[in-house]
This record gives C-alpha cells, sequence and structure tokens, in this order.
C-alpha cells in the first residue's frame, strides 16, 4: 500500500510540474531580430517613500541603472551563467498562473517568481492581443492590476552564496488611456535588515503603445540581494509587461560586479568605464 501512495505522489508530482509555467532565460534585452519595437525611455530614481509602506527606502539614485548600462551586464552575465531575460515568449497555450520559474545556465539554475498580494493570480501569457507591444517576441507579460507584487524563492542549482543583485523591467506603452505615475520598486535584504530602491514615470498612456516603453533597472548596494519586486501605478492604470531580467553574483558581492571587457561597473559611485 505504501509502494502504492509513493507512486501516486511521485505521477501527481510530475502532473503538476508538467503544468507549471516557466520559461527558458535567453541573453539579449529588448532585442530587435524578432521584434522591432523598442524601449524608449529610462525609469528615474523615485524618493517618494509612501509608495514603499511597509518595505523601506534606505538608499538614493546610486541604485538605478540606464538600460544602455544593464544590457551589457545582462549579457555578459548569461553568458557566465549568471543571469538573462525572460522575454515571456512560448510555444502552445500556458495557462494563468499565480507563479512562474526561471531557468537560466542551460537549464541548471532556476528559481520561482510568485506573484503575491492582490496581483495573486494575475500572471497572464497568452493575450498578445490589443495596443500594448513587446519590446521581445511575440508575447508579453499581461497585467491587468494597478499594482503587482512578486517574490523571488525556491532557488536550485545556484550556489550556496549565489544571490540575484540586479533587475531590469520594462512597461510596455498603450493607447486608450490617460497618463499615470509608474513606479518599479526593488526589495532587498542583507539577511538582516531590509530595504529597497524605486524607480519612477509618469508614462502617457494614450499616445500609443509603441511609444512610451519604459525600461526600470535597480541594482542592489554592496551586502545586499534583491528577494522580489513591485510595479505600482495611481489613477487605477495597467498595462502590459516584457523582458523581466536578472543578474546574479556571490554575496557579499565586490564594488565591481563584472567586468565586462574592460567595462567596469561600480555599484557604489557609480563611476562606469569602458573601452571600445
Amino acid at each position: 500500500m505504501e509502494r502504492v501512495m509513493a507512486v501516486l505522489t511521485f505521477v501527481i508530482f510530475v502532473a503538476g510540474a508538467a503544468n507549471a509555467a516557466y520559461f527558458d532565460a535567453v541573453g539579449v534585452y529588448d532585442e530587435q531580430t524578432v521584434q522591432s519595437n523598442k524601449v524608449d525611455y529610462d525609469m528615474g530614481y523615485s524618493s517618494n517613500s509612501s509608495w514603499t509602506t511597509g518595505i523601506g527606502q534606505t538608499l538614493g539614485d546610486n541604485q538605478i541603472l540606464t538600460l544602455q548600462q544593464f544590457k551589457p551586464m545582462v549579457e555578459q552575465a548569461f553568458t557566465n551563467g549568471r543571469g538573462g531575460v525572460v522575454n515571456f515568449d512560448h510555444e502552445g497555450t500556458i495557462a494563468d498562473a499565480s507563479s512562474f520559474d526561471v531557468k537560466f545556465d542551460g537549464g541548471d539554475k532556476q528559481f520561482t517568481v510568485t506573484a503575491t498580494g492582490d496581483a495573486a493570480g494575475t500572471f497572464k501569457f497568452d493575450e498578445t492581443g490589443g495596443d500594448r507591444t513587446p519590446i521581445s517576441g511575440a508575447d508579453r507579460l499581461q497585467g491587468n492590476q494597478p499594482s503587482l507584487d512578486f517574490d523571488f524563492s525556491d532557488y536550485i542549482g545556484m550556489e550556496s552564496d549565489e544571490r540575484i543583485k540586479a533587475i531590469g523591467w520594462t512597461i510596455l506603452g498603450r493607447s486608450n488611456w490617460g497618463s499615470a505615475n509608474w513606479r518599479v520598486i526593488a526589495r532587498y535584504t542583507n539577511g538582516t535588515d531590509t530595504g529597497s530602491s524605486s524607480t519612477f514615470r509618469t508614462i502617457n498612456m494614450s499616445s500609443g503603445d509603441t511609444t512610451q516603453d519604459s525600461f526600470s533597472g535597480i541594482v542592489a548596494p554592496d551586502g545586499y540581494w534583491i528577494t522580489g519586486m513591485r510595479v505600482n501605478s495611481d489613477q487605477g492604470a495597467w498595462s502590459a509587461h516584457d523582458d523581466f531580467a536578472f543578474v546574479t553574483v556571490p554575496e557579499p558581492a565586490t564594488l565591481a560586479i563584472f567586468g565586462l571587457g574592460g567595462c567596469i561597473v561600480s555599484l557604489n559611485k557609480r563611476k562606469r568605464s569602458c573601452r571600445k
């Protein structure tokens, strides 16, 4: 009887795993080969701590990255098996879900992104119509909520001290709405203390779906790593999103987390030198 129960449990587990949404990370953020639509703006630093109530906001604009800074960083990280880009492209149908898995480093590493709070159950991957064009490929993540909250967990195959250090996210432009204030907030910890950094941009969502795509790049401070994020708008606005990306490093991280072929990225003072 115990053997039968064990077999049934295994079958149920495998069936559940097969139905789980997952994405294999790729190496290019905002690719231009398949999808010609591209990021239009960078989101800047937000000092409005009321948007991070319950998280804490302890640091300033030295944690914010532009797409120009982030894109080569994540490409190098992908090559090194320490990061990648989720462009939400997939084959077949993926049912709406409250979480999805991200696989990288050739599938040897993965972690789970889980929607929490009001965002729970709102991951939708097949809605590609309307007026919200992806920046990569044909698919996007649809978000029919003005506030989306995500946690990162269940790290598999990663080194014992490997943590998510930087993230990238793009809010897609759209039409048939008005202007709205948007923020992307990264939550981080050092194992004892917590904090966050926030980006901000007022996005005109009545101007068309390919002209207001807005990128947010955030890197955790030295000794901290990112545990989740929040995408928040006011005026009840909502849109779709594309290209979630991440970079992992060992902790504690050094100031220069990557040598990008002569390009050193300093996280504290944002001193960047690059020889081409």
